[in-house]
């Protein structure tokens, strides 16, 4: 039988750590990973990934050791493992920018309160 691997990875988008959540996160990444090993017929990984961090040291040392370097990828890593273009997934991701920029503009300015506040300010 080939090596059989399940990858679970939690994604972050960001590269700026809450290191109180991490220890949380990786009990519960390896909670999850515990409770289908004896279900799956396939090994398990689990990995951290912070899609725009520049290395895994970044990583690491930005959540304080709380997973091993061998637990971390940067998004790139993780594009990478699974044969995606990551140049394409950011120029998707760039594109999808000012569109998300004008629903939250938009959404923002259906709430009477702020609307006012935002008239109010282009006047003065």
């Amino acid at each position: 039988m080939a090596n059989r691997i399940c990858y679970i990875i939690e994604v972050k988008d960001g590269d700026q750590f809450d290191t109180k959540k991490a220890s949380g996160e990786h009990a519960t990444l390896h909670s999850f990973s515990t409770d289908i090993a004896n279900v799956i017929a396939y090994s398990t990984k689990i990995y951290l990934c912070a899609f725009n961090a520049r290395t895994t040291d970044e990583i690491y040392h930005g959540l304080k050791g709380k997973f091993g370097k061998d637990q971390l990828l940067t998004g790139k890593q993780l594009c990478d493992l699974f044969k995606i273009d990551f140049d394409e997934i950011n120029r998707i991701r760039s594109n999808d920018h000012q569109s998300n920029l004008d629903y939250f503009i938009n959404a923002e300015l259906e709430i009477p309160a702020i609307k006012n506040m935002v008239v109010k300010r282009l006047k003065s």
